[in-house]
């Protein structure tokens, strides 16, 4: 927006407004749409290459499958990418939180595992969140010694709200 000058109304759009201005650029991604090609190829049946993926281009992927995918195809992706393995933590949360989503019980072990090292708010909240009451409490009994405070209190909140 270099030598651009906003009108009054645009100015008040994009300083005191919430969210982006109608005005504003929407960005494309290169990289986004071809894992974009290459999630409806998967989706077909097709093999995939992944090998040159970075973590963004893993979670566009796995977000940009169906919430809903049954335990045929958690299998295949797991099989495939051994993701419940990941050492990747961005990629290994958003995968356990489809695995929570979908009841895929291979995954678990390596969800309580993650919930008993990983403290991170950002990492624990929605997957704590996504839990059934019975198994967020059993693994927050264990895990809330590990948690800064803020997590904690975090976290409290949330089992308390799904008694």
């Amino acid at each position: 927006m270099r030598g651009h000058k906003l009108a009054p109304a645009d100015a008040d759009e994009w300083v005191y407004q919430p969210g982006l201005p109608a005005s504003a650029r929407i960005p494309v991604s290169g990289a986004f749409e071809a894992v974009d090609l290459q999630l409806a190829d998967w989706l077909r049946g097709k093999r995939i290459d992944t090998a040159e993926w970075s973590t963004q281009e893993w979670i566009h992927f796995l977000r940009g499958l169906p919430r809903e995918l049954g335990a045929a195809r958690m299998r295949r992706l797991d099989s495939a990418w051994k993701l419940t393995e990941s050492g990747n933590d961005e990629i290994l949360d958003q995968w356990l939180l489809m695995a929570i989503r979908n009841h895929y019980e291979p995954a678990y072990p390596r969800l309580e595992e993650f919930l008993t090292m990983v403290g991170r708010r950002k990492y624990v909240k929605p997957l704590y969140d996504a839990l059934d009451f019975k198994r967020a409490t059993a693994i927050y009994d264990r895990a809330r010694p590990l948690y800064h405070p803020i997590t904690q209190a975090t976290l409290d909140a949330l089992i308390a709200a799904k008694k």
